[in-house]
């Protein structure tokens, strides 16, 4: 089993979540029964995932800063007071996209291959797919958006024509 260290700011730490908060969260949510069917390998390398997937996100630089000089991950982020904030939700976001993860690694995996290869469908003898301009943050669940708007700076653009 990997080592999952979900300590907050911890030096080592490589998850925000973990698998035993995960199993509690998800066995809250319709739908997530699959999540108790994985073994606990599984569900700790979906964790790291999840987190690494979001510790790449931007964080809003001019309202956050970082809790520690020491933490590993983004999280928890000190606010203008040096508060610390957003550990709670950023744990949260990572327990959802571990599991989006798991239902949706095919898709995110082919959709992020054509779309740097540049690839706008193939054709498989009777078989075609088509991608229309991968959108590179469907992979992620919006839930994670939603859960740390407040810390990110997300910049959208949408091109005309």
């Amino acid at each position: 089993m990997p080592t999952l260290v979900a300590t907050k700011g911890n030096k080592d730490a490589n998850s925000y979540a973990t698998v035993a908060e995960a199993d509690t969260y998800l066995d809250t949510i319709y739908g997530a029964d699959e999540w108790a069917t994985l073994d606990d390998d599984d569900k700790a390398r979906l964790l790291i995932t999840a987190t690494k997937m979001i510790d790449r996100l931007s964080i809003n630089t001019s309202d956050y800063g970082s809790y520690s000089k020491t933490q590993a991950l983004n999280f928890p982020l000190a606010d203008a007071d040096g508060n610390e904030t957003g550990f709670a939700k950023a744990a949260e976001a990572a327990i959802i996209q571990a599991f989006y993860i798991y239902l949706n690694h095919d898709t995110i995996s082919e959709g992020t291959t054509m779309a740097v290869q540049g690839v706008k469908s193939e054709t498989i003898g009777p078989t075609s797919k088509t991608i229309t301009g991968f959108n590179p943050f469907r992979k992620f669940d919006s839930q994670v958006f939603v859960l740390l708007k407040d810390y990110l700076d997300l910049d959208f653009v949408i091109p005309r024509g």
